[in-house]
């Protein structure tokens, strides 16, 4: 290709469209509000942020991650299922009359559906009355 200068120039369905196809294969489109903004952009178009999802699992409900989270890779996914896991007890210690035995989980899998791994506890509080 000689001339590298070639903007393409589409309507917003179209957009919307281009969005949703690569959403759906796990990747995030970069948006720029014009040619001159694209040309001065230093981030390496080669770095695609893989999207994961995490599913959340709270007692008997599931709650399915429709939108997902563009990260690094897997250990940031793993920091993220982690501390928002530590955030979940912490608001069931806080709401729940008895938590204790009250199970949760993040499933965490990727663009494409598959499971990477999963996090979860079972509350538990063990007190001295001194």
């Amino acid at each position: 290709m000689k001339n590298r200068n070639i903007v393409l120039v589409v309507d917003e369905r179209m957009l919307k469209c281009i969005q949703r196809l690569l959403q759906q294969h796990a990747y995030g489109p970069i948006m720029f509000s014009s040619a001159q903004a694209f040309k001065s952009h230093t981030c390496n178009p080669l770095l695609i942020m893989p999207r994961y999802f995490f599913d959340v699992r709270d007692g008997e409900g599931f709650v399915k991650d429709d939108e997902g989270m563009e990260l690094l890779d897997i250990a940031e996914a793993q920091i993220e299922a982690a501390e928002t896991l530590a955030d979940m007890a912490r608001d069931l210690a806080v709401r729940a009359a008895d938590p204790l035995g009250h199970p949760m989980a993040i499933e965490v899998r990727d663009g494409e559906g598959r499971p990477h791994f999963l996090v979860g506890f079972a509350f538990a509080n063990k007190r001295s009355d001194a």
